[in-house]
């Protein structure tokens, strides 16, 4: 038996279909938007018989001869053309005097017929192959991913992992076969870690480093330090490392700490060494996805920069006496603007507005 044989039989005629509507996706876009390469990858981990089938439609296509390819269609072919793709070519053939209605468009039109030269070229060859071109898409650059004010983002990594992102954040996800590695430049992310013992999952930080032990997480980078709470299971972080953001490297200066669930850990600026804190409260910082920006005896400046994230105002602190009062509490995100009007009833403040930014002096009374 043929090695191109064996190979076949480790994926379905329905893999082998998907794999066929993923190429066509895939050699249409030629610069795909990180959404889409991120779909595609998810599918490629799903099973091996996903990756088989791929890339044995990419063989075939690559290998056939020029002459048994099909020419695309132009755009005059397609409107005279009715086929829907719901019969065989020959059935449809015979059927040309019946009506087959309408398209929505001529993009749909060409990733069917696309499709249909895929399985006439793989009909033919067949195969089995990991090319330049495949390889090419599943280089370690996989996605960056940055969210507007106000706006939360949740993404499905190749791995199968979850993230949630908070608003104006940045984070670029860099997987290899040896390992996934995602840089949280700023901003805030949620973390659902799937497990995978043999390629470590690892967030860099500006300050440092965590990597999941099959875990959910929080990470939150202020301007002078970075937070991590452990919601389940356990993450190991070094912090002071030195991060290299353009270059996407880092290396770590201090001994990795081990953080559980119930924990938070805050390291950089003044928490050079790490402090740990314990609480049952802390799970509370994550609920930002749910809408709810909750602070327990946090910096004013700190949190009003925090809620800005997901305000339309630009909110400035003209002293820092103001900066350094100490505010408890939960805001929903529906409410920031009447929050934010009503900070002067508990705080010695006064605001001044205009059209777009928020002045936030010491009351003068």
């Amino acid at each position: 038996m043929s090695m191109s044989v064996a190979r076949e039989q480790d994926y379905t005629a329905e893999q082998r279909t998907e794999a066929a509507e993923w190429f066509v996706v895939m050699r249409e876009d030629q610069d795909p938007d990180p959404e889409l390469l991120q779909a595609w990858l998810q599918w490629m981990e799903a099973s091996a018989g996903n990756r088989s089938a791929f890339q044995a439609v990419e063989r075939a296509w690559h290998q056939v001869s020029c002459s048994l390819v099909l020419t695309m269609p132009g755009e005059r072919e397609l409107a005279e053309d009715h086929y829907d793709g719901a019969v065989s070519v020959m059935q449809w053939r015979t059927e040309l005097d019946t009506p087959a209605g309408t398209w929505a468009g001529s993009r749909r039109r060409r990733r069917i017929i696309a499709t249909a030269a895929v399985f006439a070229v793989l009909t033919v060859v067949g195969g089995w192959i990991g090319s330049g071109w495949l390889r090419q898409l599943m280089a370690p650059s996989v996605g960056e991913f940055v969210t507007a004010t106000g706006e939360d983002r949740t993404i499905v990594l190749a791995d199968g992992s979850r993230v949630q992102i908070g608003a104006r954040s940045r984070l670029v996800a860099d997987f290899t076969a040896e390992r996934r590695g995602l840089w949280l430049e700023s901003g805030e992310a949620y973390f659902s870690v799937r497990r995978d013992p043999g390629r470590p999952f690892t967030v860099h930080t500006p300050r440092g480093e965590v990597t999941a032990l099959g875990t959910e997480f929080n990470v939150r980078t202020l301007p002078d330090r970075d937070v991590v709470v452990v919601t389940e299971g356990a993450v190991s972080v070094a912090s002071g490392s030195q991060v290299d953001v353009d270059g996407r490297q880092s290396s770590a200066v201090s001994t990795a700490r081990r953080v559980r669930a119930g924990q938070q850990l805050i390291f950089g600026g003044a928490h050079a060494a790490g402090e740990l804190v314990v609480g049952s409260s802390l799970g509370e910082r994550a609920r930002w996805r749910e809408g709810w920006l909750v602070y327990r005896d946090e910096p004013l400046g700190e949190v009003l920069a925090d809620v800005a994230r997901y305000s339309k105002w630009r909110i400035d602190i003209s002293e820092q006496a103001v900066a350094e009062l100490r505010f408890s509490g939960a805001v929903h995100r529906g409410d920031i603007d009447e929050w934010l009007f009503a900070l002067p009833e508990s705080f010695p403040i006064a605001l001044q507005a205009d059209s777009a930014r928020l002045l936030i002096t010491a009351s003068r009374q």
